[in-house]
């Protein structure tokens, strides 16, 4: 009888689980499933119980095998109330199972590092980096949330270029294309529509975020502010990586460094002003470009907690 390790990726829009063999080298997935959203943040315990549990049936299903251990990786972790709630239904569920509930970001950064000591860089609607040594120590940066912390973030973005299209409207500030770019983004006529669907609910926090692949399009059009906007959401993404860099590795040490989300993707003057940080830092960093699924990652995590 195998023995086997899962690993779940708990998000926003669905729930990921993938089995894989314990000492199995290349991975071999012996299952997968899926289900709805597991986000303790967004939906109640016993809904992302129900979705964790139905994912993990589903990929444990006409497999013959001993279930050595099980990482979850769950959006929503700050919830702490939730996520020891969410622990307690599941070790229940699968009692003598190695188990640990980790953050969402946790099996992302095993997903992009393949396990190994580095920083990972997420920009996506928000931010966080994140980082592993080779003792086993952690340290993270940002991923305050949106109220608090999203520089570097599409929010931020987002938001950086709605402040910057009223600012030329009022002539405090320089001219921009952003204003008529966002205006057919959200499809409105005027920017005053904007802000009242702003304040009144129907342009929402995801739809601000999105705003960041039009301040993209016009910084690859020329336009100055908003590769100002760019870079300086760079900026803040070097800082947090160098937060995490600077607790976890010594001066002379090279830095595996992974970048992930949609962010990314935006025009270079994001990519280039990151760059500028990290080189202006003093310190080494190389790209990891080995990027699988969070629930991989989730799996990955498993198999070190089994083999412990």
């Amino acid at each position: 009888m195998v023995d086997m390790v899962l690993g779940i990726d708990g998000g926003g829009t669905k729930t990921a689980a993938t089995l894989i063999c314990l000492h199995d080298d290349p991975l071999r997935q012996l299952g997968a499933g899926t289900s709805g959203p597991s986000n303790i943040a967004a939906v109640t315990v016993q809904s992302a119980f129900d979705a964790i549990c139905a994912a993990a049936s589903e990929a444990l299903s006409g497999v013959d095998g001993h279930l050595r251990a099980i990482c979850i990786g769950v959006a929503g972790y700050s919830h702490i109330q939730r996520r020891a709630d969410l622990s307690q239904r599941l070790a229940k569920s699968f009692p003598g199972v190695l188990m640990e509930v980790v953050p969402d970001y946790a099996i992302a950064f095993d997903a992009a590092l393949n396990g190994q000591p580095g920083v990972l860089v997420i920009s996506g609607t928000g931010q966080i980096a994140y980082g592993e040594n080779a003792a086993g120590k952690w340290h993270r940066a940002g991923g305050y949330g949106y109220l608090i912390d999203d520089a570097g973030s599409g929010y931020g973005v987002g938001r950086a270029a709605l402040a910057a299209t009223l600012a030329a409207q009022d002539g405090s500030g320089p001219l921009t294309a952003l204003g008529s770019a966002i205006c057919r983004r959200v499809g409105v006529s005027q920017l005053e529509d904007v802000v009242s669907e702003v304040y009144g609910g129907k342009i929402d926090r995801q739809t601000i975020a999105s705003l960041a692949e039009a301040v993209s399009d016009c910084a690859a059009s020329g336009d100055m502010v908003a590769q100002e906007i760019l870079a300086t959401a760079g900026a803040a993404l070097s800082r947090i990586a160098l937060a995490v860099i600077d607790q976890l590795f010594t001066k002379s040490e090279t830095v595996a460094l992974a970048t992930v989300g949609s962010l990314w993707k935006a025009h270079s003057s994001l990519s280039d002003a990151f760059e500028t940080g990290l080189i202006d830092s003093g310190r080494h960093t190389i790209r990891c470009a080995s990027v699988t699924s969070p629930e991989l990652g989730a799996a990955l995590r498993a198999r070190k907690l089994a083999q412990c």
